[in-house]
């Protein structure tokens, strides 16, 4: 009796499939799980070659444009006007504490004993004083849709006036 228990242990063994090498063991039902569905594309790197010529000189006579027409709000001290050419992160950086409080730390607003309090002070005692009478020189692209403006001083040396970005609603000042 014992003999054939045995001898039928051994038979449905030889039936039975061979384990599969750890090589070829699928993957289980959790770990697919894991696995992220999508994996985000890499951005390409934006080239500034791949700007035309057409469209560097169509982009700096409407940056130069722009800047005629900030130099004329600027120097009306007109605050909301200005106000509408700030992308809405960039007012909030400006209007932010830490920034005001950055600023008044500097020798020009210590020496003054001006203290800025929000925007509107920066624009009064920061922009009114150094941006009425700015001119661009040169631009150049960070991306398809974001300048920077520069001036050249006397010394021949490119100066950065602005960070722009061309939206739906037109070039916007950003930080």
């Amino acid at each position: 009796m014992f003999f054939l228990l045995i001898l039928s242990l051994i038979l449905s063994c030889a039936d039975a499939p061979e384990p599969q090498s750890s090589e070829t063991v699928p993957v289980r039902q959790t770990e697919a799980a894991e696995i992220p569905a999508e994996i985000p594309a890499v951005q390409p790197v934006f080239d500034p070659q791949s700007i035309s010529k057409e469209e560097y000189n169509a982009a700096k006579s409407e940056v130069q444009s722009l800047i005629q027409t900030l130099n004329r709000i600027i120097r009306a001290r007109n605050y909301n006007g200005w106000v509408s050419y700030l992308e809405a992160g960039y007012l909030r950086t400006i209007n932010s504490r830490e920034h005001l409080d950055r600023i008044n730390k500097t020798e020009r607003m210590v020496k003054a004993g001006i203290t800025l309090n929000d925007a509107r002070d920066y624009f009064v005692h920061v922009v009114v004083p150094s941006r009425a009478n700015d001119r661009v020189d040169d631009i150049e692209y960070i991306s398809h849709n974001r300048v920077r403006a520069f001036s050249v001083n006397s010394k021949g040396q490119r100066v950065v006036l602005y960070n722009l970005e061309h939206t739906k609603s037109g070039w916007k000042i950003i930080n």
